[in-house]
């Protein structure tokens, strides 16, 4: 399965600079990136959510699951499953007109390829 490419900071920040018409610094801008990664971080480091631009990010509780019996796919074989503890995990939330703006397939294969 082929990846899209992925956008650096360093892209982003040019990308900003554009949009703004060089009415900020590089530096400037770049500053404000680091600042909503410490803020984002301390944020979720305290239990709470963040949401920039249709994204919510956060951390959810994920509770400890008992030790079961399994049973192995390829041999049948019956298994212990040992219990897990309880675990907290970051997950992202993407708004509805940011999951409108996903392409269609036929544009995802061409860029993809």
């Amino acid at each position: 399965m082929a990846v899209a490419p992925t956008l650096t900071k360093s892209e982003l920040a040019e990308r900003i600079l554009e949009l703004t018409e060089d009415s900020l610094s590089k530096r400037q801008v770049n500053d404000v990136l680091d600042a909503l990664i410490y803020v984002t971080e301390d944020a979720i480091s305290n239990v709470e959510r963040v949401r920039v631009a249709g994204v919510v990010i956060g951390p959810v509780l994920r509770p400890a699951r008992k030790a079961r019996k399994g049973r192995n796919p390829a041999t049948g074989e019956s298994i212990d499953i040992p219990k897990k503890p309880a675990s907290v995990a970051v997950k992202a939330s993407i708004s509805k007109p940011l999951k409108e703006a996903v392409p269609s397939a036929q544009k995802a294969r061409r860029v993809l390829k």
